[in-house]
């Protein structure tokens, strides 16, 4: 009922904005696009209810656990720092100061997590390092990884698997096509109405405005223009 209301006022929200660009700015003065930072997944129960495999995946559990095997492995020790987002962030000051090469802990900790009710795989931080990886959910991750801030650990879930946070039913973040695929809608100057049905990209909107504008794209561009908005 929450995830419901907060649409409906994003919908008002929307159409004031709309409305206020059509009756002082005038449609064909303003060109403006909306869309989303992800989608979500169903709710597990209803998921269940239709006998779809699902569940919730319980990483607090997963991390005390984890805890107890790096404590049987290396010793008594903070192996594990913290976790967010599906990703798990070692104790590398201690790991070093351990004489422990950090990419065997990495290793060990992936190899322990896979086996988790609910994990479809889990990557150590080497596996991204280094590595440039064409299409697929590797990329989807590699393309959310940073060197600087990232996990040594990055869990993924299985389809209709989502973290257990409390008083949330259901959850984001993964590389599955209802998280990943969202609504592109461009309005106003030179956008005909139609409907594009191939598959595009968010890297595509920087090359489409530039084309439009006829300035260059920018510099770090990946995207390619979306034709039907230039006929």
């Amino acid at each position: 009922m929450g995830v419901a209301k907060k649409c409906g006022k994003q919908d008002k929200d929307i159409e004031k904005l709309i409305n206020f660009i059509n009756e002082n700015l005038g449609k064909k003065n303003v060109l403006v696009y909306f869309t989303a930072a992800h989608g979500i997944s169903e709710v597990p129960g209803i998921l269940e209810s239709y006998r779809i495999p699902a569940g919730y995946f319980r990483h607090n559990q997963a991390l005390q656990l984890l805890r107890s095997y790096l404590n049987a492995v290396y010793g008594e020790g903070n192996w594990v720092k913290g976790y967010s987002e599906k990703q798990i962030f070692l104790n590398r000051t201690l790991i070093e100061d351990a004489l422990i090469p950090l990419e065997d802990v990495q290793k060990r900790a992936a190899r322990f997590l896979i086996q988790f009710t609910g994990v479809a795989s889990a990557y150590p931080y080497q596996a991204f390092y280094a590595n440039d990886f064409g299409n697929g959910h590797l990329r989807k991750i590699m393309n959310n990884f940073s060197p600087q801030r990232s996990g040594d650990i990055i869990v993924t879930l299985h389809p209709g698997w989502v973290e257990n946070e409390g008083t949330w039913l259901t959850d984001h973040n993964s590389p599955y096509e209802y998280d990943s695929h969202v609504s592109l809608i461009w309005y106003g100057w030179t956008v005909n109405r139609a409907t594009v049905t191939r598959n595009v990209n968010m890297t595509d909107i920087a090359a489409t405005l530039s084309e439009l504008c006829k300035v260059p794209y920018p510099n770090a561009s990946t995207g390619h223009p979306l034709t039907e908005l230039l006929r």
